[in-house]
């Protein structure tokens, strides 16, 4: 009868085991752990490098100075009013101004804080715009939402970096208005359909839909 003299890993050895079989299974086992502790080795170093850097990250700051504060000129509860190209007039109220600081892990040992402004405006419970300045490099520094019946459309201007941003004169639609930047929303070819000015004076000063028709603010 053959009797097990040992194992080497999952394989059972005995006393019939050729001896050079038992050379190939031994330097086979023996790469297969000194592999593995280098992986483990490998893995020690990379984790230690990971939590030691991140344990003090480095953190930018970008926060909204008093000027560009002014860039939202709503009060709570406020009162606004737009007439329509089909002599309706709309009335609203500014319903929420919302100010708070963020965080983003930006990766290789980075942490971004940035503040965000988020007003929002309703129209007779219908429609709704919402305003969302932020100070960042991480996203689009200024955006228009519109929702009406479950659908939105976002607005965007040509600034692509909060600092960029330059309010001036323009004239759109037969009509000019001061201090103002140009909102715009695309289709799926990348075709602008649709516009909004902005002011720093009144926020929303005018709405050009895709169908043509539009909203106009009056004080």
């Amino acid at each position: 009868m053959v009797q097990p003299v040992g194992t080497l890993g999952e394989i059972t050895l005995n006393n019939k085991t050729p001896t050079f079989l038992l050379q190939v299974m031994l330097t086979n086992y023996l790469i297969t752990i000194s592999k593995m502790k280098k992986e483990f080795i490998l893995f020690l170093f990379v984790s230690y490098f990971f939590i030691g850097c991140c344990n003090n990250p480095e953190i930018i700051t970008y926060r909204f100075n008093e000027t560009e504060k002014e860039y939202v000129p709503y009060k709570l509860n406020e009162t606004v009013t737009f007439i329509t190209s089909e002599d309706e007039t709309l009335k609203g109220s500014i319903s929420e101004i919302n100010s708070r600081i963020e965080t983003s892990d930006r990766g290789n040992c980075t942490e971004i804080i940035y503040e965000k402004i988020t007003s929002q405006i309703r129209l007779n419970n219908l429609e709704t715009f919402y305003i969302t300045m932020t100070k960042s490099d991480l996203s689009t520094p200024f955006v228009i939402s519109y929702t009406k019946d479950g659908s939105q459309m976002d607005y965007t201007t040509i600034y692509k970096d909060f600092s960029e941003i330059k309010f001036s004169n323009i004239s759109f639609n037969n009509l000019t208005f001061e201090n103002a930047i140009l909102f715009n929303t695309h289709n799926e070819n990348g075709e602008i359909i649709s516009n909004i000015v902005y002011s720093k004076t009144n926020g929303i000063e005018y709405i050009l839909f895709e169908d043509g028709t539009w909203y106009k603010r009056v004080e």
